[in-house]
């Protein structure tokens, strides 16, 4: 490890571990689901691995911790680190954290998903997406209906009365900026810099997309999978300069 990279404040993000629902492929947003058995044990395998002293995320580094409030990531918080390892005041359960809401979809695979919308005369395409297609009952970022007018078809956006892009783009950048705020003044070492954050697979994506100043709908293919740990940090020990770190380097013997 560089000595450019060594001592640069890192944020850890968590996926929950396996849950019924995401074993199943089914679509969890809101729905307080536990940890299956094997969620359990996934998360307890990466913290023997990846978790404590001198290992690749050192409880003693950490200065917060920021933990969506739903169950299943409580339960993960819970088993990645030790129950002494951070102060109460450290530990934030925040709703900025909060997954997607699936509305009518939670709980439905993308098939199940697919029908529903055929059946109610919505476009169903084989490509259905959150962001272009929204979720009935839940979010949507926008909605656009087609109208006859004087033998012209017009076009109409019509905003939803769900949070929206921005709004989620909002509540991401609020934590972003707090994790910067804290970040910025240790960014060559001295005091415990590091943060670590527990949520879900599709609002965790979209944050790393903002953290390297991209929309949450960009066409950029990314994995999280349940249980999964992810790193972002910062090129050449810059506060301007946030990056992705692929791979996980070990810390030096």
């Amino acid at each position: 490890m560089s000595d450019d990279y060594a001592g640069t404040p890192r944020v850890f993000i968590a996926r929950h571990g396996e849950t019924a629902w995401s074993k199943l492929g089914l679509y969890t947003g809101s729905s307080s689901i536990s940890l299956l058995p094997e969620g359990e044990n996934q998360v307890s395998t990466i913290a023997k691995a990846f978790v404590g002293a001198g290992k690749l995320l050192d409880p003693s580094s950490l200065a917060r911790a920021f933990v969506s409030p739903l169950n299943r990531a409580k339960q993960t918080f819970g088993l990645l680190l030790p129950r002494d390892a951070l102060s109460e005041e450290r530990i934030s359960y925040t709703k900025d954290l909060m997954e997607w809401d699936y509305g009518d979809y939670e709980g439905k695979t993308r098939d199940e998903v697919l029908k529903m919308r055929a059946d109610t005369g919505l476009p169903a395409y084989p490509e259905w997406s959150v962001w272009r297609d929204g979720c009935e009952g839940g979010e949507y970022v926008l909605a656009f209906a087609r109208s006859l007018c004087c033998g012209y078809w017009l076009s109409l956006t019509l905003f939803s009365t769900h949070r929206s892009k921005d709004q989620i783009t909002e509540r991401l950048d609020r934590i972003i900026k707090e994790i910067r705020d804290i970040q910025c003044p240790l960014m060559n070492g001295g005091e415990p810099a590091d943060v670590l954050l527990v949520a879900h697979g599709l609002i965790l994506r979209c944050l790393a997309k903002r953290w390297v100043g991209y929309e949450i709908d960009a066409n950029v293919r990314m994995q999280l999978r349940p249980g999964a740990l992810a790193v972002l940090s910062y090129d050449a020990k810059d506060i301007n300069k946030p990056c992705l770190d692929l791979g996980l380097a070990l810390p030096p013997a």
